[in-house]
């Protein structure tokens, strides 16, 4: 899979992603990894219908986007692979799922689909879970909230951010007071040192609130650390008895003072989750700390948002005010045992996932209500909240998929804590393939709609993922060959599926195509077509 490596002087790998000229960027290396998915053109039977109210996804801490991703494309430059995570590209898209039905507040399905990849047609099994709730977020009473915002106010922030940030607050003031809302806001500002500008005021003090953030000037350097200690801290002894607290973090930049040891940041933010502080992080630009922000909030069993338009800014502490607040579940833990003939070889979709000979164990540490309630809902602004989905991709033993002992895939159970009590909950599943064949698979087999639209977003995934690491190896020709083949082949599915998030999708797939196509012509290399995504045992 790997090419000759050709990096020549003028490719200039950032921390971050690959530039060209003077930028800078900020994130963390990693190679691409291996998955398959489905070209099939038609609908599959079997077909479930959108689900209203009564039938909501449910999503996991972490990355809720991959606009970090986008934002570097947007500048020209390629990312690196790891800025595309897996959950944060999944929690883009929304599945509909079968009706919850399983007696429970959390269910669990499965469903299959085999077929060959999108990139080069070599067959490809896929399992792919799916969670869901009978809970509707329209008929839950919301708690009051005490939210502190943690806001970045250093000289990085000077100009059109700061006064975003400004706006932001504004908007959420005057958000809880349109609601006649009882919620309370702190507000934490930092720079070398952190202060608490408003403390556990509600909209009786909007003056004085309103006052102090118009006050906001950035300056200095960036103390994280400080900001997420007195944050914390607010919320541990400011929150009144009954109202949830959550600690909103924000920033523009890697730490520059006080104790900028991303292993000692993480290390107090589990000091306070395990106190019960949830902690959400927010990344603004395109300098701030990638995977603290997103290590943060999933510590903190919060959603890590990466910001890249002022609009978002202006907006994210609304949409956290109104979607933060219902937990489902708590210690989950998935367990799929591979029937002969069978093994686990990759999962995606979860951050603690294990593989062993006798399958995969997923380990999730809580789970709230998603955003958007259907995969047919029109996308308004941010594709956040879809829910996603958790994908293990098989690998049968056999030379072919026509060995009848293959028609049985295995189990997959489920155990979790309602967040309401200690008792624990248990699911089972029975998985079977009765129409398994080479035959079936060539022609591609799915249980149903959604198992064929995870086909195509994990191909994406992986496919957008390979041609950045194409590219840190010096093989340009390859990573446009990979992005050429990708484009094609996911604009013919969606000719006969009509799917806002894969269309979205496509759009970068041509926006980074474009970025690699306007590579000065001594960093080219011959157009070829894209290697195979995962090794062929």
């Amino acid at each position: 899979m790997r090419t000759e490596r050709r990096v020549e002087a003028a490719m200039r790998w950032t921390p971050r992603g690959l530039r060209f000229g003077a930028s800078v960027a900020s994130m963390v290396l990693a190679l691409a990894v291996g998955a398959c998915a489905d070209e099939s053109g038609g609908d599959s039977a079997g077909a479930v219908p959108p689900l209203g109210g009564g039938a909501v996804a449910v999503v996991t801490p972490g990355a809720t986007d991959f606009a970090a991703f986008k934002a570097l494309v947007d500048s020209g430059a390629i990312p690196d692979p790891k800025v595309l995570d897996d959950l944060g590209f999944f929690a883009e898209h929304s599945f509909n799922l079968p009706p919850p039905t399983c007696g429970e507040e959390l269910c669990m399905h499965a469903a299959l689909g085999v077929r060959g990849n999108l990139l080069t047609g070599t067959p490809c099994t896929i399992l792919q879970i799916g969670l869901n709730s009978s809970l509707d977020p329209s008929k839950l009473a919301r708690p009051n909230l005490h939210l502190v915002a943690v806001v970045d106010v250093s000289s990085s922030m000077s100009g059109k951010p700061i006064a975003d940030l400004r706006e932001g607050l504004l908007r959420l003031l005057g958000h809880m007071q349109s609601q006649a809302s009882q919620d309370l806001l702190s507000i934490v500002a930092y720079s070398d040192q952190a202060s608490v500008v408003v403390e556990a005021a509600g909209v009786a003090e909007a003056n004085a609130i309103q006052a102090a953030i118009q006050g906001l000037d950035a300056d200095g350097a960036t103390n994280l650390y400080a900001g997420l200690a007195v944050g914390s801290e607010l919320i541990q002894h400011k929150t009144p008895k009954g109202f949830a607290g959550r600690v909103v973090l924000l920033s523009d930049g890697l730490p520059t003072a006080g104790l900028v040891d991303g292993a000692k940041t993480r290390a107090l933010a589990r000091k306070w989750a395990h106190a019960g502080v949830g902690l959400t992080t927010v990344g603004v630009g395109a300098q701030f700390d990638h995977e603290l922000l997103t290590q943060l909030a999933e510590i903190g069993q919060g959603n890590a948002y990466f910001l890249s338009d002022s609009e978002a800014v202006r907006e994210v502490f609304v949409e956290e005010s109104n979607t933060a607040l219902f937990p489902v579940a708590a210690a989950i833990t998935i367990r799929f045992d591979a029937a002969d003939g069978w093994v686990a070889r990759g999962a995606y979709g979860a951050r603690d996932a294990s593989l062993d000979d006798g399958g995969a164990t997923l380990r999730i540490p809580a789970l709230s209500l998603a955003k958007r309630l259907t995969a047919v809902a029109p996308i308004t602004g941010s594709r956040r909240g879809g829910g996603g989905a958790i994908q293990i991709e098989l690998m049968p033993l056999a030379s072919n998929l026509d060995a009848p002992q293959l028609t049985q895939i295995g189990s997959l159970s489920m155990e979790w804590r309602p967040v309401a009590g200690p008792s624990l909950k248990t699911q089972s599943l029975t998985l079977t393939a009765p129409q398994l064949s080479s035959a079936t698979a060539a022609a591609g087999l799915f249980d149903n709609p959604a198992a064929e639209k995870g086909f195509v977003m994990l191909n994406l995934f992986v496919g957008l993922r390979l041609a950045c690491a194409l590219v840190r190896d010096g093989d340009v020709g390859a990573a446009r060959g990979t992005l050429e083949q990708l484009h094609d082949a996911v604009a013919a599915w969606l000719k006969a599926h009509d799917d806002a998030d894969i269309a979205d999708d496509l759009t970068w797939v041509g926006k980074l195509r474009a970025v690699l196509k306007g590579l000065p012509s001594a960093l080219q290399t011959p157009i070829v077509p894209p290697p195979e995504p995962w090794f062929v045992d």
